[in-house]
């Protein structure tokens, strides 16, 4: 999904969250929107380790690039490849969120509201790759996207 979509549904859903919850304060809404959209750093991070490249317009041309190849696919063409790893979009980053809950209580507003805008983000995710007929492995679990991917090919290297 288009970090665009992520900004204005995030920012939809921490001003739902607000207006239901004001409790929370702008602070936090403002922690669940940022959150909602920059969980994908993660996506410009590999991007940066694959390609050895800082270059944020050509993460975005390598991202559109690859996106264009992956529609042209078939529905098998497509589980049998991986389209990269991202380390925030898994169980392993909210588990590290609630350890953070846990040990941090003066903090613990902060990172709620970063784990809605991270779950939020999922959730998009989830719906969009079931949309595109692709695997659910990458919104669930880094750990078993990795170890899901040993006997794939890289989307980039087709």
């Amino acid at each position: 999904m288009l970090p665009k979509i992520h900004i204005i549904y995030g920012l939809i859903f921490s001003a739902v969250l607000f207006l239901i919850f004001p409790e929370i304060g702008i602070i936090n809404a403002t922690i669940v929107f940022l959150a909602s959209f920059l969980i994908d750093v993660d996506h410009y991070l590999y991007f940066v380790y694959k390609e050895k490249s800082w270059n944020l317009k050509k993460s975005i041309d390598w991202y559109f690039f690859n996106k264009h190849k992956f529609e042209k696919m078939s529905s098998r063409q497509k589980r049998e490849i991986y389209t990269g790893l991202c380390f925030l979009h898994g169980i392993e980053a909210f588990v590290l969120l609630v350890i953070f809950i846990l040990i941090f209580k003066n903090l613990q507003m902060i990172f709620i509201s970063i784990m809605l805008g991270f779950l939020f983000h999922q959730i998009l995710d989830a719906i969009d790759l079931y949309r595109r007929d692709y695997r659910f492995d990458k919104v669930i679990s880094f750990s078993y996207a990795v170890f899901n991917t040993r006997d794939k090919k890289l989307l980039q290297e087709l």
